[in-house]
């Protein structure tokens, strides 16, 4: 990848690689300096002191050199404009993206954007090191909504060294967290992050050794914070890893590449950690052999656990760069087939893929030198990789623009982020491509003998619950730690079982370990689900709601059960008037509603005054959690925003008449779903429309409703 991806660390580090004992040549105050190399192909191209650049260095910094009447200048890095190089999605309204932008003071400053579904917005974020400290962020991962990390490099003034940078979101609020180095003595910097868990983080980047350029990975953990972790290197030339992605807490990759000899070529490095320690593992390098040559790996994602790809690029030495993408299937790592346009330069920077086997890749494609360059997007929906059409429109050549990164949610939901660079006038901006909107999705009807019935595109289910005239079934849930796809879940009875469901030909849910159950009484009201992880494996958890406002643990496993928290606020023993329960998405925290509207939050969940309340009227009929507060539905249909949600509107009132059932959010993010009892499902806040398969006119009988990728 020839365009700026690293800004700062690289061009401090590597164009002064030969003479860093004179550090005047790198230093804030002489960035534009002219002796930088002019061109970094990958032909001809040689860092100071002959030593040919690796793939990593080309992508974060080392050229090509591009002029604006007598003003130097290398991949837009004296631009003012924020350059986008690290995204996340969380949920289709929750999306993060990081970078670094250079304003008036000539300094490089962290730049952090959150998107809610209505636009990126900027979020202020810290820096590091003394004043006139350069920073930037490379990367970003949410294990969890509220908690968020990212990752890059600072260059301290007062040391004059390239340090690592890790800074932490919590509920919106970004802080510098400390993190070390290899030495204090010589230059080290991140490039990408993967948090398989609240409880584990992984970042890589490189180092410079003093003796050559290595691998460098941390670990973060709660109790420990960030430790630097052995990794090894390879070959006698540099090394360094330039993405990182996990399956879980015991199956994460590292990516990067390395110099065979100091001479060449570059192959292809992989690392892998099951819990024990870093290992290098085999992988192809199409690149071939000759001193020339490089494979080139840049970002890495996991569909699902034994199902992981790479991207980058290769180049045989005597022509241009190719995409190149790799898979790890069955326990190996091999080269897939990826197109290119004819004639010029392909790079892909980054990729993301979903549960369901759907990836999309972007980087830039290029003339020779990459002076001009246009988005390049590339997406497999599991018959092979095609080149998505339109992704090269709409750039003119005086307009150099890259795709960094690649971030996706279910849904789909995808963006690719990265920059622009306008030649004439010298400017750069942040670029943000949207390559996947949330599709009509589904979700599940749930009819009170314990039917369910798919809505919108949602395949049919085979159910282990239903009673045919008995009018038992309560509530429906989809699994959260599915990722295969199964369209599975649980319903619930008024006794308290739940009763795994799952789409036809699929397999099955575990059915659930439970602490409460009252055979022939039809107390149990709602339930919700979330996801665990006990050492580092994912187990489908979550609470029972009761009339009276117990909340009772339940989990897919009996030896997990202690594991799961459910801690009420409001409890009123002999009353049934505890009607409802929400999560909010990705973490165990959320709201019992009353039967009057009340809001009681459960786990830590903030507290929040409901809009919507009516003492002594049991009219509230559905609740809804979100990142920033939720939604609850009274039974006519009207919706009340808490928090700080935005107000909606809906396509379905009915004043005076009882008839609503229940409220999900769109599974794309976007807008609200209303049932009303006889199966009809009403979109809300921009939803597109569903078909439901379930439609009772006249006969009250639907209960609830789950929306479903």
């Amino acid at each position: 990848m020839k365009s700026n991806r690293r800004s700062l660390a690289l061009l401090l580090s590597v164009l002064g690689a030969a003479a860093l004992a004179a550090p005047s040549v790198a230093t804030a105050a002489t960035k534009a300096d002219t002796s930088a190399p002019a061109s970094a192909s990958a032909t001809s191209s040689f860092l100071p002191g002959g030593a040919r650049p690796l793939p990593w260095q080309r992508w974060q910094g080392v050229g090509p050199t591009e002029s604006s009447g007598n003003t130097s200048i290398v991949n837009g890095f004296f631009s003012t404009g924020p350059e986008l190089e690290g995204v996340t999605c969380v949920t289709a309204t929750d999306c993060w993206a990081v970078g670094d932008a250079e304003p008036a003071s000539d300094v490089d400053q962290t730049v952090v954007e959150h998107d809610t579904g209505t636009g990126w917005e900027p979020v202020s974020s810290p820096n590091a090191g003394p004043s006139g400290s350069d920073n930037a962020l490379d990367a970003v991962a949410c294990p969890v909504a509220g908690d968020c990390w990212a990752v890059g490099s600072t260059y301290d003034t007062a040391s004059d060294t390239v340090n690592t940078l890790t800074e932490q979101d919590i509920d919106g609020v970004w802080s510098v967290v400390a993190s070390p180095d290899a030495t204090s003595t010589v230059d080290d910097w991140l490039n990408s992050i993967a948090c398989p868990t609240t409880q584990l983080c992984w970042a890589v980047g490189t180092s410079n050794g003093g003796s050559g350029y290595q691998t460098l990975v941390l670990e973060y953990t709660p109790a420990g914070g960030w430790q630097l972790v052995t990794s090894p290197d390879v070959g006698t030339g540099t090394n360094g890893l330039n993405g990182v992605a996990c399956a879980g807490a015991s199956e994460c990759w590292a990516v990067g590449a390395y110099e065979v000899s100091t001479t060449g070529p570059g192959d292809t490095l992989i690392e892998e950690d099951t819990g024990s320690g870093w290992a290098v593992v085999s992988s192809p390098s199409p690149g071939g052999s000759g001193t020339a040559a490089s494979s080139d790996l840049f970002a890495a994602s996991c569909a699902s656990a034994g199902d992981c790809w790479a991207v980058g690029d290769d180049n045989t030495g005597t022509g241009n760069d190719q995409t190149l993408v790799e898979q790890y299937a069955d326990g190996t790592w091999s080269a897939v087939s990826s197109p290119d346009t004819s004639g010029d330069g392909n790079d892909l920077g980054g990729v993301a893929c979903l549960g369901d086997g759907d990836c999309w890749a972007a980087g830039e494609v290029g003339n020779n030198d990459y002076s001009i360059t246009a988005p390049l997007v590339e997406e497999n929906t599991g018959s092979g990789w095609t080149m998505v059409t339109g992704s090269l429109a709409g750039y003119s050549d005086l307009n150099a623009a890259v795709l960094n990164a690649v971030g996706c949610v279910s849904g789909p939901d995808c963006w690719a982020v990265g920059n622009i660079t306008d030649s004439d006038t010298n400017t750069l901006s942040a670029l943000t491509q949207q390559l996947a909107t949330p599709e009509g999705g589904g979700g599940y009807t749930l009819d009170a003998f314990g039917g369910v019935h798919p809505a919108g595109d949602s395949p049919a289910v085979t159910t282990t619950g239903y009673w045919p005239g008995w009018r038992i079934a309560k509530a429906i849930v989809m699994d959260p730690c599915d990722t295969a796809g199964q369209e599975s879940g649980w319903v619930l009875d008024g006794f308290g079982g739940l009763h795994p469901f799952a789409a036809s030909g699929t397999a099955m849910p575990a059915t659930p370990d439970l602490t409460g159950y009252w055979p022939g009484w039809s107390i149990a009201n709602d339930f919700v689900a979330f996801c665990i992880t006990v050492n580092g494996v994912q187990h489908a958890a979550g609470c029972v709601l009761d009339g009276f406002g117990g909340l009772h643990p339940w989990a897919d496993s009996s030896a997990v059960i202690g594991d799961v928290s459910c801690a009420g606020t409001g409890y009123w023993p002999g009353w049934d008037i505890a009607t409802k329960i929400s999560v909010v998405p990705g973490t165990d925290q959320g709201y019992v509603m009353d039967g009057f509207g009340g809001l009681h939050p459960f786990n830590g969940a903030p507290s929040y005054a409901a809009s919507g309340y009516w003492p002594g009227w049991a009219i509230a009929r559905g609740v809804v959690a979100t990142a920033n507060g939720g939604y609850t539905v009274d039974g006519f249909g009207g919706i009340h925003p808490f928090g700080s949600a935005p107000a909606v509107t809906t396509t379905a009132y009915w004043p005076g008449w009882d008839i609503a059932r229940g409220l999900a959010v769109a599974s794309g993010g976007t807008g609200a779903y209303t049932l009303d009892g006889f199966g009809g499902i009403h979109s809300a806040g921009g939803a597109p429309s569903l078909s439901a398969s379930g439609y009772w006119p006249n006969w009250d009988i639907a209960v609830d409703f789950v929306s479903a990728p």
